[in-house]
């Protein structure tokens, strides 16, 4: 045996070598991914919301809740169009063989339209009457059957119902695991569904999103909402604004320069494919005082969206003529004038 170890000691210590960094190698692969299928290497990510130019001060002191310590990261691979363009084939023809342009928007009959943006994947469909599909909403049963049917989505919370007139509104969120997803252009929902007395849809925007298309990246760590508004620059996106009735008397260009919250909810936001991710984002509905060019005040009750993700693993984002953001014929859809 020592005559063998001697004739063979260098291929012996090669090997025990060779053995060692395989295993090493191995252990820092399983230390990689974490047992859901995300990476723990904590790479830095691209701020969804550039640095803002006006300041606005940002009361969060109504507000409390508890987060975890790091949240999920995932990537967004695209938009279901084939599920999009079998829909709308449901009532009328739409023959897309090239790439869907920068902003899609046809009429399909006089002052309705369909409306997609590639940009922010919401699809809009509004209608002077009803959109013609064989379907009725009259329940929130019939809301989850819908989307089911028609877009592969099996899971959705109903956030809020409300009537008014003769018409009833569904807005929710979709489900992925127990991720609660929507978009920062819906006012933090995935879905506005408006339905007549019959349950027939009148309009519907929704983000076009399925499990398909997301991708599993990795845990970050979140930052508390009061550590992040203390800046007032802090990157920050507005969603759409309800403002005072006398402002429509005399409207004008205006700017938020406060902002008391009075709800925060925590979820995953898609913003734009420019980020191109889904975001751990503080939700906040407040009232806001804005001014106008012409030295005017008021109130207005607005949705406020803050990524919730430690700055220190976010980079800058940069908005020019060259950005998404900017491309032609895009709106935002819920940003307010600022």
């Amino acid at each position: 045996m020592k005559e063998f170890i001697k004739k063979y000691k260098i291929y012996i210590i090669v090997g025990v070598v060779l053995l060692t960094i395989l295993f090493v190698l191995l252990l820092l692969s399983k230390e990689e991914v974490t047992q859901d299928g995300y990476l723990s290497a904590k790479e830095k990510i691209q701020s969804p919301y550039p640095i803002d130019e006006e300041e606005i001060s940002v009361d969060v002191s109504k507000i409390k809740i508890d987060v975890p310590k790091e949240e999920r990261i995932l990537k967004v691979s695209g938009f279901d169009t084939d599920k999009m363009i079998s829909f709308v084939n449901n009532f009328y023809n739409l023959n897309l063989d090239a790439e869907i342009p920068k902003y899609l928007s046809i009429p399909y009959k006089e002052n309705s339209f369909i409306l997609f943006s590639p940009i922010t994947g919401v699809l809009t469909i509004t209608s002077t009457d009803t959109i013609p599909i064989d379907f009725k909403i009259l329940s929130d049963e019939d809301i989850k059957t819908f989307f089911s049917e028609y877009f592969d989505v099996n899971s959705i919370e109903l956030k809020e119902t409300s009537k008014e007139n003769e018409k009833t509104e569904y807005r929710g969120v979709y489900v992925f695991d127990d991720i609660k997803a929507g978009s920062s252009y819906l006012d933090g929902y995935a879905f506005v569904i408006t339905t007549n007395s019959k349950g027939f849809i009148t309009q519907l925007s929704l983000l076009l999103l399925d499990r398909n298309n997301l991708i599993k990246y990795e845990y970050l760590p979140l930052a508390t909402i009061d550590k992040l508004v203390v800046n007032s620059k802090y990157p920050k996106m507005l969603g759409s604004s309800i403002i005072e009735d006398r402002f429509y008397q005399n409207p004008a260009k205006y700017s938020m320069k406060e902002y008391i919250a009075n709800d925060i909810q925590l979820m995953h936001i898609f913003n734009d494919s420019g980020n191109g991710l889904l975001l751990p984002t503080y939700v906040l509905t407040g009232d806001g005082r804005i001014i106008t060019v012409t030295g005017d005040t008021y109130w207005t009750k607005t949705k406020m969206f803050v990524c919730a993700v430690d700055p220190s693993y976010l980079t800058t984002r940069i908005i020019d003529e060259n950005d998404v953001l900017y491309e032609e014929g895009f709106e935002e859809e819920g940003a307010a004038p600022y």
